[in-house]
């Protein structure tokens, strides 16, 4: 009888739970809990300049400023705001200025955009600029292996050998052992 999807997917969060936990005592106990934070506030930084629009931002956040302090929004500065976030979600989805939305731009909306391209090109060579970071990234990573490996358990028995090996914290090749 094979596993069921209910049952995989409560081990696959099982398990991204216990990497957390791990990420976590291991950023504690080398006094580095904000490096997370950290390289994901640099790598968005470092995307926005990669892309050509970190000077964009800057003015973006300068106009919503003044909006906020003068309470009196103009349609002018509202259409220079709007026509700059246009810019950066149009740079940040990689598609032309015409094909965003009003909504996705609106509000700061970019910001979900940018985080996601940040976390995906930048993030990953903060990380591994230490060994601490390349430990954390090693264990974030393995997240992803170690659900395929989940899904691909045919058995309880072999989701069950390999939960005994990875709670166990034995390095080995999550999916390989599951087929």
């Amino acid at each position: 009888m094979g596993l069921s999807q209910a049952s995989k997917d409560y081990w696959v969060q099982e398990i991204k739970l216990q990497i957390k936990a791990k990420v976590d005592n291991l950023l504690a106990e080398n006094n580095e809990v904000g490096l997370l934070n950290t390289c994901q506030k640099e790598a968005e930084e470092i995307c926005l300049g990669r892309l050509g629009v970190s000077d964009l931002v800057v003015e973006a956040k300068r106009l919503r400023q003044i909006e906020k302090d003068l309470r009196e929004e103009t349609k002018k500065t509202e259409d220079q705001r709007e026509k700059i976030e246009k810019k950066v979600a149009a740079a940040i989805r990689g598609i032309p200025e015409g094909d965003v939305r009003l909504g996705y731009y609106n509000s700061g909306g970019w910001d979900s955009g940018l985080r996601e391209l940040a976390m995906k090109e930048v993030f990953p060579e903060l990380l591994e600029q230490t060994p601490l970071g390349r430990e954390v990234w090693a264990l974030m990573s393995s997240v992803n292996s170690i659900e395929r490996s989940i899904m691909l358990a045919t058995s309880p028995t072999n989701l069950k050998t390999f939960l005994i090996r990875f709670f166990d914290e034995n390095n080995i090749d999550y999916e390989r052992e599951m087929i």
